[in-house]
């Protein structure tokens, strides 16, 4: 047996039967240099992949669209990745719903506008709705009439009728302390209970009814997008506009700037807002109830007049000495009674005893009732005295429920010179306006008794009154303007 070499190939030489046959025994190349060889050849690959992801990433970015793994890979894992453009909203729960988290503080949390209308109206239309309400100083939740719930609504967090409840217990942080954190244009002097609550829902569009709720939202929403990247909607829903000094109203306009949609409960309201913030989005949605289904038609038969008036009295709203006054007038004419639907906080007016069948108190009502107490109503009374240094540009922009719940029952507005009640009042013939920023009870006294004398003037407004509400200004007109609010902010990619 004999060895040669051949094309670097140990080569082992047998010789059988005259003839040469050949047989490789192993490579000279050693294993070093085939491990070099596959290292190579994975390179090349894991380096093509790159290029191919990196060319994919950029067209994403480029067209901003959904981006689909292909169909072998799906099956291999149930969920799609999808490229989301960073200034949509993405929904925050995995039912695909779009969750919106409302912040209060100064509000009930069965409150007329927020909970009954506005988050039910949300929650009919899909969304899915969380409301961040306080405690009372005992800890407790509390009704419209500030009464502790004692034995119900004990849980930190909780579920009524459809809608999420998250409690807290509320901490105002100073006028220094909110200036210096609004200033500071990030989120990290946000500490506040309400922020913190409201944080931690991690919800898409936030829906703030106050100026602390507001300062709040702002929080939230620098952090949401700092922490996480995920942009979030801010709305302020504006039931009053903010007045005080010089430093707080400038503080509320810089906050106000980071919002992206204001509503409005007035056209003036809206009006200040535009001036103020001529590019800022702001929707009028007023505080109209639902219409009163069981409506019947004013005959106006009887012979006498029933004054009805609704919330609560102070020196400034429907003082109670005028309204004893006007009581008294009124029943040297005619049979006038008044019925008052609230009332003071927490006790009976003490009327003279002369004078408690002729003026009923109801305490306060449920918002679902308020049309069943008016049923025996004539005319409805507002009363605002515009000469008090107490709010006096909220006065004149204000159509407050008690406006509406009158009109909604087909009840004409006996109310003073408020320029935007007033204004509505003249321009839909509903009422009657009696001039004056602050008029007596004998002015008032002359515009019932015109009213009772001209009882076919009198059932033309009560017409007006309803057919206002049922056309135009009714919860089922005004929730249509809020899912449409919402519809432009929620730009979703699904």
């Amino acid at each position: 047996m004999a060895f040669k070499k051949r094309r670097g190939l140990r080569v082992q030489v047998l010789k059988r039967k005259g003839r040469i046959k050949l047989r490789k025994k192993i490579k000279i190349k050693t294993k070093r240099k085939m491990k070099r060889k596959i290292n190579n050849s994975k390179l090349k690959v894991r380096k093509a992949r790159t290029r191919t992801r990196t060319r994919q990433n950029k067209i994403r970015k480029t067209r901003k669209i959904k981006y689909v793994k292909p169909k072998s890979i799906q099956k291999k894992q149930s969920e799609n990745i999808t490229v989301m453009d960073s200034n949509l909203l993405a929904p925050s729960n995995l039912h695909g719903k779009v969750k919106v988290c409302m912040l209060v503080i100064q509000h009930p949390f069965v409150d007329a506008r927020i909970f009954k209308k506005e988050a039910k109206s949300l929650l009919k239309a899909g969304y899915d709705v969380t409301l961040v309400v306080p405690r009372n100083k005992k800890g407790f939740l509390y009704d419209i009439e500030g009464t502790s719930y004692t034995n119900k609504f004990l849980e930190k967090k909780f579920v009524y009728e459809g809608i999420k409840i998250v409690t807290y217990q509320p901490v105002v942080p100073s006028f220094d302390y909110m200036k210096n954190a609004v200033h500071s244009g990030n989120f990290k002097a946000f500490k506040d209970p309400l922020y913190l609550a409201g944080l931690a829902e991690k919800a898409d569009i936030y829906h703030v009814h106050e100026v602390f709720s507001l300062y709040s939202g702002i929080g939230i929403k620098r952090t949401l997008k700092s922490m996480y990247g995920k942009s979030v909607k801010l709305i302020y829903d504006s039931h009053e506009i903010t007045e005080g000094s010089e430093q707080y109203v400038s503080l509320f306009k810089q906050m106000i700037k980071e919002t992206d949609s204001v509503i409005t409960v007035s056209d003036s309201m809206k009006d200040w807002y535009k001036r103020a913030f001529p590019l800022l989005p702001v929707e009028v949605i007023y505080n109209s109830p639902h219409l009163d289904n069981d409506f019947e038609p004013k005959k106006y038969t009887s012979k006498g007049l029933v004054a009805g008036f609704i919330g609560w009295m102070t020196k400034e709203k429907a003082n109670k000495d005028k309204m004893l006054k006007i009581t008294e007038l009124c029943r040297k004419h005619m049979d006038f009674k008044f019925k008052i639907l609230g009332g003071v906080r927490g006790s009976k007016i003490d009327f003279p005893d002369s004078m408690k069948n002729y003026i009923i108190q109801c305490g306060w009502v449920k918002f679902e009732r308020i049309p069943q107490h008016l049923k025996d109503v004539d005319i409805g009374w507002i009363d605002f005295d515009m000469n008090t240094p107490v709010h006096p540009l909220n006065y004149r922009v204000a159509l407050p429920n008690k406006f509406f719940s009158f009109l909604n029952s087909g009840i004409p507005i006996l109310v003073n010179n408020c320029s935007e009640m007033a204004n509505f009042v003249r321009y839909n013939q509903c009422g009657l306006v009696v001039d004056g920023e602050n008029p007596s009870a004998e002015d008032y006294e002359k515009a019932i008794l015109y009213l009772q004398t001209h009882r076919r003037k009198l059932v033309e407004m009560s017409k007006n009154a309803r057919r206002i509400m049922v056309e135009t200004y009714s919860w089922e007109h005004m929730e249509n303007r809020m899912v449409q609010l919402y519809e432009n902010l929620c730009k979703v990619q699904l």
